[in-house]
């Protein structure tokens, strides 16, 4: 089997840890669906099955990230998915929904974890008890099986959801916001999957009047 990249073994290595705790999010920027957050725990067995071609789900094609998710599944890699819905965004703001998701996976997981763990956060995000690491997706493999696994989970929300409301091209766009999501948003309206504290009404139709 092809090794994992050294760079993503920079904490996982580490002798004195039986395990490590990864937690990243997707979500954060789109105009609808959940936000969501995920902690995979990888452990000092565990990390020679880890496939090689993991990575940051930003730089990972999306097949290639479908591949992954169901080799994660097959490995029995223990995880966790946490969700904040639209409503609860606009109420939190996303900065604290995002916090208050790592936390919850961050509980979850280190009653799972055998041995002495260490708690890796990707990001800038504060989060007692565990250590931020920006761009921790390129750093341990923990970080980057969370991002792939929070990511699959939000597509294929996403494409579940387009179903119900199939105008707004989610299958396609993920609720980014795109030109055809937004022109889709000021023809029929926003929808109950919809941040309404992300909408900005005004300057869209503003745009689509003098733009």
């Amino acid at each position: 089997m092809t090794p994992l990249k050294k760079d993503l073994q920079r904490f996982e290595e580490d002798p004195q840890l039986q395990a490590i705790i990864g937690i990243d999010e997707v979500g954060r920027g789109p105009l609808c669906g959940p936000l969501m957050a995920c902690g995979v725990i990888i452990t000092r067995e565990s990390i020679q099955n880890i496939p090689p071609e993991t990575a940051d789900s930003k730089t990972t094609k999306e097949s290639v990230r479908e591949e992954l998710y169901e080799k994660f599944i097959q490995m029995g890699l223990p995880f966790i998915v946490h969700a904040y819905q639209p409503i609860e965004i606009d109420r939190l703001g996303v900065g604290k929904a995002n916090t208050q998701s790592f936390i919850e996976c961050k509980k979850i997981m280190e009653t799972q974890s055998p041995g002495k763990v260490l708690i890796l956060a990707d990001g800038t995000l504060k989060i007692p008890g565990a250590l931020s690491i920006k761009k921790g997706e390129s750093q341990s493999a923990a970080i980057a099986a969370a991002s792939i696994i929070a990511k699959v989970t939000r597509d294929r929300e996403m494409v579940h959801l387009d179903k119900e409301f199939p105008h707004y091209g989610w299958q396609k766009n993920k609720g980014y916001g795109t030109k055809s999501h937004i022109q889709a948003i000021l023809k029929h309206g926003a929808c109950i999957h919809h941040r309404e504290s992300f909408l900005k009404i005004d300057k869209w139709e503003a745009s689509q009047k003098y733009g």
